[in-house]
Parts: C-alpha cells; sequence; structure tokens
C-alpha cells in the first residue's frame, strides 16, 4: 500500500487498521490487518465501505503486477536461486530421477526485460528491444534476461501467468541454449 504521502509502506511497517493507507492500484482507502502470531501472515485489503457494485474491483492484486513486481526485484538484486534439476523418467516407467544440475545461484552484471533473442540467418544469437524481422530466426522475448559481465545472456527467466511455455518456445529456447 502508499501512505498519505504517497510513500510505498509495507506492511511490516504498517499500523494496524484503517490509518490512512491506500492501494497501489485504485488509490481506494486500504486497512492493514496485522498479526501478533508470527504463524499468520499480514496483509493490506480495500476498506469496505461505500460499495458501488457495479464498478470494477481493483485488479492490483492480480498476476501482472505480481509479474511487474518480480522484475523490479530481480533488476534490484541481479541474483536468482535456482533449485536442483532433475529428469524424471516417462510416465508408467519405473525408476529414478535423475540429478541433471545441483542448485546454484546465478548472479548476473547486469538484468533487462523484454529484450528479443533470436539467430541470425548464420546462426548468431543476437537480441534487442525492437529488432527488424527480417532475417530472424527463433524469434523469443523472455520477461528478464540475466548477463555476465562480458554482456553475455546467461540466463532467462519466464514468469508463468495464465499457461505454461508451450512446446514450439521450449523448443526455441533448447535452440538458443540458455539456460531458462
Amino acid at each position: 500500500a502508499k501512505n498519505i504521502k504517497d510513500d510505498s509502506i509495507h506492511i511490516d511497517n504498517a499500523e494496524s487498521g484503517a490509518t490512512g493507507y491506500y492501494c497501489l492500484g485504485c488509490n481506494k482507502e486500504m486497512q492493514a490487518v496485522r498479526f501478533k502470531n508470527p504463524k499468520h501472515q499480514s496483509y493490506f485489503r480495500h476498506h469496505a465501505y461505500n460499495i458501488d457494485k457495479n464498478n470494477v474491483e481493483c485488479v492490483f492484486s492480480s498476476k501482472e503486477y505480481r509479474e511487474r513486481l518480480a522484475e523490479q526485484i530481480l533488476h534490484r538484486l541481479k541474483e536468482l536461486k535456482l533449485p536442483d534439476v532433475y529428469k524424471y523418467p516417462p510416465k508408467g516407467v519405473e525408476g529414478e530421477p535423475n540429478l541433471i544440475q545441483e542448485k546454484e545461484t546465478i548472479i548476473a552484471s547486469k538484468v533487462r526485460s523484454q529484450l528479443s533473442f533470436y539467430e541470425d540467418y548464420d546462426g548468431v544469437i543476437k537480441w534487442g528491444k525492437s529488432p527488424d524481422l527480417k532475417d530472424r530466426y527463433l524469434l523469443i522475448r523472455p520477461d528478464v534476461t540475466f548477463f555476465d559481465k562480458n554482456d553475455k545472456p546467461i540466463l532467462f527467466v519466464e514468469f508463468v501467468i495464465t499457461h505454461k511455455i508451450t512446446f514450439e518456445k521450449k523448443a526455441k529456447l533448447q535452440r538458443l541454449g540458455i539456460n531458462t
């Protein structure tokens, strides 16, 4: 939420109740719900009064907002902890999963969002914000890209909001050979 001075405030720094907090999305009044018990998670909620049922409810808590917030966090931290990666046997086949890659932390020198990646005619991987699509193959646009100190892409980050990555996009990512 934000306070009366229009500054963002985290729930941990808020006083319980409807004491001058407003939604970052729709600017309507909010209440801070704080719990003393650490097993319960504190949160903000819209203050329900003078409800207009014909008015569209706030979409600030939408998945798109959470994606933008995650993107901002990755830009600020420039690191991401990746879990162990396993390959499981096909359905109906007995067997133990094989560890392909142990967990690791990827640290970026630079983080960029919404870049288009593609191969040129010679198979060289290139990227840019708004590339001309002529003579470009395997065009994809990850949500966030981590770059190393040599300006080489080392990690694509895809946020799953409404649907998983398609088979076609997965094939393109495998072809480009950049961890995702």
